[in-house]
């Protein structure tokens, strides 16, 4: 259901639940939390989900270990949520396909994950984008109406 939450709350508790998995990975954290920051209504249970697809994408594409970067702010009445990796980055003929459902470039992977969050953020009036470097890595923003 929807109610009122912290963003920054909330992504603390993502990066928590995948403290271990970064570690065997020697993938290293950093955190922007902007102080501060309304609480946006929602369903914390689904953005929480769509976190942790962003998350877990920047892990799978940091096999040899590098830097998870997250950051909240607000512009325009507008709260952000950026998830950068510096990963192996993504060709820009796979990012137009990204958030349609079952693309993946995973050989098992259903390719739902993407979709899923896309379709949750617009639920909440709001809008995700991908900026992306092969080689160098890979930044999704979120954006939700505060």
């Amino acid at each position: 259901g929807r109610r009122l939450f912290n963003m920054n709350d909330l992504m603390r508790s993502v990066v928590l639940l995948v403290q271990h998995r970064m570690q065997l990975q020697k993938i290293t954290v950093e955190e922007h939390l902007a102080e501060h920051l309304p609480e946006i209504e929602g369903d914390q249970n689904q953005i929480q989900q769509c976190l942790m697809n962003l998350v877990f994408n920047a892990i799978e594409a940091m096999p040899e270990g590098g830097k998870l970067t997250v950051e909240t702010g607000l512009r325009n009445e507008m709260l952000e949520v950026k998830i950068s990796d510096t990963g192996v980055g993504i060709p820009e003929e796979n990012r137009k396909k990204l958030f349609s459902p079952f693309f993946t470039t995973k050989r098992n992977g259903t390719g739902l994950g993407l979709a899923i969050t896309y379709r949750i953020i617009e639920n909440h009036r709001g809008s995700i984008a991908v900026a992306s470097e092969p080689g160098k890595g890979t930044t999704f923003t979120v954006k939700i109406p505060v």
